[in-house]
């Protein structure tokens, strides 16, 4: 059992020194920090959850510019139980910052894409992710080839109180508390993980989150990519969006 220990205790050290040399290489690997343009009128949103697809985008009448995969360190994607639309959506994609070393188990750090889009198109992303989720802009890295670069980006994060403070300042982590996760809708589950796929993210990740899934209880076996449904209220918001600008 001694030995045992030491190997835990082992591993574990390994992951947080991994962990923080990611860290390192996040904060001093690029030589544009935050230079990173949208092009002209457009800005940067990073999207880890049903946006990162092109499914709910075109729903949405959003077509950006530009896509590029991006990382966000030292957070982790959970399905979060408190943002949900009733018992048919009953947990919708989170992002958690992380104290001390990674779990080997845990979605992170937390892989994605920055979508450049304009601000009317940031608009109707607004609306379809209102009221259970709010935008802050947060520090992602993406590679370019110009090297690796930050870039602030407009990133949605639920409305729990209980995960902690938001903000754009060096203490903004977001969020920090002990959401209970759960299954998200297998509708829900299918754009997360085939926006993953068609995005071409690591394939560790992908498999992490496909496990984690199973974990929840959803098999991603039977998960399809071939007709995707993007929520009603998706639908709803691209229209709301057209009628504000009408009016």
């Amino acid at each position: 059992s001694s030995q045992l220990q030491m190997f835990i205790e082992l591993a574990s050290a390994l992951s947080h020194a991994a962990s923080h040399l990611f860290d390192w290489f996040s904060a001093s690997g690029g030589a544009h920090l935050d230079g990173l343009s949208a092009g002209q009128d457009h800005l940067w949103t990073f999207a880890y959850g049903a946006n990162m697809g092109s499914a709910k985008l075109q729903t949405l009448g959003v077509h950006p510019t530009e896509t590029l995969k991006a990382a966000l360190p030292r957070h982790e994607l959970i399905f979060d139980r408190s943002l949900t639309d009733g018992y048919s959506e009953p947990a919708f994609a989170n992002i958690r910052y992380i104290h001390g070393a990674y779990d080997p188990s845990s979605v992170a750090p937390v892989q994605g894409v920055v979508h450049a889009v304009t601000p009317q198109e940031l608009e109707k992303l607004d609306l379809s992710e209102s009221p259970l989720y709010h935008r802050v802009q947060m520090p992602v890295f993406t590679n370019t080839d110009h090297g690796h670069e930050r870039v602030m980006a407009w990133t949605y994060v639920g409305n729990d109180d209980t995960l902690g403070p938001v903000g754009t300042g060096k203490a903004a982590h977001m969020p920090l508390g002990r959401a209970e996760e759960g299954a998200p809708s297998e509708r829900y589950a299918e754009l997360v993980v085939c926006g993953a796929k068609e995005r071409g993210l690591a394939e560790w990740y992908t498999k992490r989150l496909e496990r984690a899934l199973d974990l929840l209880g959803l098999q991603h076996s039977h998960f399809t990519c071939q007709k995707l449904q993007p929520h009603a209220t998706t639908a709803l918001a691209a229209t709301q969006s057209s009628m504000g600008h009408a009016a």
